[in-house]
This record gives C-alpha cells, sequence and structure tokens, in this order.
C-alpha cells in the first residue's frame, strides 16, 4: 500500500461483498496511517477469519471488517437502482432502528421519496450508531473465539460508518462506544475497535481524530 488515499465506490447490485471489504480496510489502514496509528511501508492481505492481516513498523495485525448502515436504507437504495431511479433516497429518512415494511417502502419511494428530509437533530444518531457498534462489537467477538478464526499479536475490530449525519459528535460517539477489552463471556477480546465515519476516524478505548472542517 502507498500514501495514496483509496475511495469507497457507491454501492451498486452486483457489488460483491468480498470487494466491499477490500475497500474498507483499505480505508481503514489508510486512516491510521493518516492519524499515526501506524506508519508506512505497510503489507496488507486479504483473507478470511479475520477479513484481513497487515503488517506495519513491526507489528502484525488481524484486522475483522464490518460494515454499518441502516437495513431500511440499504434497501431502499436497491430499489432505488433497480425499481425507481428518479427517487430521492435521503439517509435522514431512514436512521437506525426504524422499522420499514416492504409495502411502505415502495410507497415511499413511489411518491418520489425523501422530498422532505427529516434531517437530524440532537444526539439520537450518535447514541443510535454506538449501540449499533456496541452489537456488532459482540457478534464479532463470538466470531473471533470461533473456531477457524486466526489470531494475532493484535486483533482490531473496524467498523465503517458508511451513512451518518454531516455534522456528528465525535466525543459523544466515542464515550457510547464499548471498550473491546471488557466484553464479557469471551476468553478473547479485539485490543482495539476502530469506528471510521467519513474521514474521521474514532477508537476504542476512546480516542478521537476528527477529520479537518472545510472552513478550518
Amino acid at each position: 500500500m502507498n500514501a495514496n488515499p483509496p475511495g469507497i465506490p457507491k454501492r451498486v447490485s452486483d457489488r460483491e461483498n468480498r470487494q466491499r471489504e477490500h475497500w474498507i480496510a483499505d480505508r481503514l489502514i489508510f486512516a491510521l496511517a493518516s492519524h499515526g496509528q501506524i506508519a508506512f511501508p505497510i503489507e496488507r492481505r486479504l483473507r478470511d477469519k479475520p477479513d484481513c492481516c497487515f503488517d506495519a513498523g513491526g507489528r502484525t495485525i488481524g484486522l475483522e471488517i464490518s460494515e454499518l448502515v441502516p437495513t431500511a436504507l440499504r434497501d431502499a437504495e436497491v430499489l432505488q437502482e433497480t425499481v425507481y431511479p428518479h427517487a430521492r433516497v435521503h439517509p435522514s429518512d431512514f436512521p437506525w432502528g426504524k422499522e420499514w415494511t416492504e409495502k411502505d417502502l415502495h410507497a415511499f419511494l413511489a411518491r418520489g421519496g425523501s422530498l422532505h428530509p427529516r434531517g437530524w437533530a440532537g444526539d439520537e444518531e450518535e447514541r443510535a450508531l454506538a449501540g449499533n457498534a456496541n452489537e456488532r462489537l459482540a457478534l464479532k467477538t463470538k466470531k473471533l473465539n470461533g473456531e477457524g478464526f486466526d489470531r494475532y499479536g493484535e486483533n482490531w475490530l473496524g467498523l465503517y460508518a458508511s451513512y451518518h449525519p454531516p455534522h456528528l459528535h465525535f466525543e459523544a460517539l466515542a464515550t457510547a462506544l464499548c471498550d473491546p477489552r471488557t466484553v464479557a463471556d469471551q476468553p478473547v477480546q479485539f485490543d482495539r475497535l476502530l469506528l471510521l465515519a467519513g474521514d474521521s476516524l474514532v477508537m476504542a478505548p476512546y480516542v478521537v481524530f476528527q477529520a479537518p472542517t472545510p472552513w478550518t
């Protein structure tokens, strides 16, 4: 890998999950290097259980990867691409925890979709995003302890929040994330939890590397 930032193309219907893991791994590793957590040169190898491992500065790190995206938003995008190409889909209309039936989703998109988006208010999205990340951490920690999962000197879980409010309160998000080293009822835990939102990286134990805003 080199120091050029990788892009993550928009989700399309024929994309395989393995391809997306590849893009997310590169984006996470680049963010870690940009914020001084690892150093180039970096040798990255894609595999399974964990999804990726890489060598950097004499360290070999296993990286399990997962994408965080509300299910209804993912379904709405697929329908927009395949059935309702002129409908608008705005992430704020598909927050974490809001359930949509297939019938309601079709009706919403047939009317044009997000013509008047609800927008973002308070810290509801930070709390919901952290809650979803913590649930994913618990599931992935069970996988880490499962048969056939190779463990390294350091084992990290990298989550990519592909949709999030434009102005996340990263400190509130970071403090709501669980410390991965304290997941109960499992003999082996992840050493770090990484949550990438845009170009900002949040880590548990608590660290925030926030990307510069356009006006700074």
